[in-house]
């Protein structure tokens, strides 16, 4: 069974959402957490806890997740401090769940805003592995979860290119979780379908019908709601643990049923 009290986790997009739920999960488990997010609101969210180090980045730049993957390493793992298990904490996992979504016309979609959609939901998630990889081998292992979505291999019209983004995180968490395994790094996806944040509220509220917007949602999931950011967030828990260590590679859907069910 894990043991999180001499494990770092590093989680992006952390001030809202999915992100904020993994970043309270993951500390009532034991765990520190560094958490980042470009929103300078995450400095505000966990203000006072000692076991998050909350830090303003961009994973669209090097500089930006250089400078935090030192900050978490300087904090959580000083200089001449024993690492990884039974030591102070090693930097064991890495949650890249920050991304944007953004829809647009393939061919009114400038190449500028194609580049901002790329570099945010896949360019980011692999600048993030690139700069903790190091330390996960330093502390002997550990695991990744890159939050894709089920658009990533479903989807419905007007979501372009948001979908070819997550396909792109699918893709490279195989890639990631052939090329590492030999190291004893394991690299997951999570898929979730519609849960309920606070932009997917804001989104229903946007709605011209409010009240038959959630209705036509909900009755479009086979377990008719939403899901819930705690309940991503115990999914990603699971995955970084060791209960799944024969898990790798995978692609694992948290959607209430949704993309398992037929258009009817």
């Amino acid at each position: 069974m894990t043991s999180w009290q001499d494990t770092t986790i590093v989680v992006t997009g952390a001030a809202q959402g999915i992100g904020r739920a993994t970043v309270d999960h993951l500390v009532a488990c034991g765990a520190t957490v560094a958490a980042w997010d470009l929103d300078a609101s995450v400095m505000d969210v966990f203000a006072g806890n000692p076991r998050v180090l909350a830090s303003i980045c961009d994973i669209t730049k090097d500089a930006d997740v250089t400078a935090a993957t030192a900050a978490a390493v300087a904090h959580f793992c000083p200089p001449g401090s024993a690492r990884g298990p039974g030591g102070s904490a090693g930097i064991g996992g890495l949650v890249n769940n920050a991304g944007i979504g953004a829809y647009y016309d393939p061919v009114a979609m400038s190449e500028a805003e194609w580049d901002h959609v790329m570099s945010v939901d896949l360019k980011g998630a692999w600048m993030c592995v690139r700069r903790v990889l190091p330390e996960l081998r330093r502390n002997g292992g550990g695991a990744i979860v890159n939050i894709s979505s089920i658009h990533g291999r479903m989807t419905i019209a007007g979501m372009f290119p948001y979908a070819a983004a997550k396909a792109g995180v699918e893709g490279m968490t195989r890639s990631l979780a052939l090329d590492l395994a030999a190291e004893g790094i394991r690299v997951n996806a999570l898929a979730p379908g519609y849960v309920r944040t606070r932009l997917v509220e804001e989104y229903i509220d946007r709605s011209d019908d409010p009240a038959g917007t959630r209705e036509t949602i909900h009755a479009s999931i086979p377990l008719h709601r939403m899901a819930e950011p705690i309940e991503i967030a115990t999914t990603v828990e699971f995955l970084l643990s060791d209960r799944a260590g024969a898990i790798t590679g995978a692609v694992i859907a948290v959607d209430c049923g949704l993309s398992v069910r037929f258009a009817s």
